[in-house]
């Protein structure tokens, strides 16, 4: 190899290496870069996007009825700033947005909402909700005081940690951005 070879050939070599470099840095050390998620949303109070099972396009359904219905919002998050947790633990809030993150959430609306899925307005579904529950309270269940063991009655403790509408524990539930200020 002549000179000039030798020398197109290390600089071709540093530059892809310091590509590479640049892009391991990038992704694997700094996580400069979006994740785009489905979060878990509160029909009572949010405009979600609503999915419900169906054989032919998920291939597999809960038997329950009630659990085959999806209520979502997406979420647009820097992956430097989500927390990792257990996304499967109700405490878990990696893809909660707090104000002043880098963060975007996408609540339903008729001009993006996916084929196959629906809106979901809040006000029917706190009707529906109601109709629901006054049908249940009307059936012949007992008022009495559940009892939790030893024939005692149950007590918030007892019944284990209070949850808000989204289904995480209320003790969770906080305003302030993760690195707290």
């Amino acid at each position: 190899m002549d000179y000039k070879s030798k020398v197109l050939f290390w600089l071709f070599f540093l530059l892809m290496a310091g590509a590479v470099t640049v892009t391991y840095l990038r992704y694997y050390v700094a996580l400069d870069y979006d994740i785009s998620a489905q979060a878990d949303c509160d029909p009572a109070s949010e405009k979600c996007f609503v999915h419900t099972c169906s054989l032919d396009v998920d291939g597999e359904c809960p038997a329950d009825e009630s659990q085959a219905v999806t209520y979502y919002k997406n979420v647009r998050k820097r992956a430097n700033i989500i927390s990792l947790c257990d996304p499967n633990d109700p405490r878990c809030r990696a893809l909660d947005c707090v104000m002043g993150m880098d963060c975007e959430v996408t609540y339903c609306d008729d001009s993006i909402v996916s084929e196959g899925d629906t809106c979901n307005d809040p006000e029917q579904y706190l009707k529906d909700e109601a109709e629901t529950g006054a049908q249940t309270d009307s059936g012949e269940e007992s008022l009495e005081a559940p009892v939790c063991g030893d024939d005692t009655p149950c007590t918030p403790e007892a019944d284990g940690p209070a949850v808000s509408g989204s289904g995480v524990p209320v003790d969770f539930v906080n305003t302030e951005s993760p690195t707290g200020s």
